[in-house]
């Protein structure tokens, strides 16, 4: 996966979370911008989790390089 495509599919749900508030002012339609907030925050969970275990492999590998 490139490394702005989690970006750019979170940009996504929230313009369509702030499109879908703006156009459904009535309680019940909000469950859709919900939804979107709630998957933005899992994409940016696993994204988040996937730098981080990206650069524990690079320091591992600069460690093992200092000690060889």
């Amino acid at each position: 996966m490139r490394p702005n495509t989690l970006l750019s599919f979170q940009l996504l749900l929230s313009i369509f979370a702030i499109y879908s508030m703006l156009e459904n002012i009535i309680n019940y339609h909000l469950i859709v911008p919900l939804f979107c907030m709630v998957a933005m925050f899992f994409v940016g969970r696993y994204e988040g989790e996937k730098r981080q275990k990206i650069s524990e492999q690079v320091h591992n590998q600069r460690k093992e390089l200092a000690t060889a």
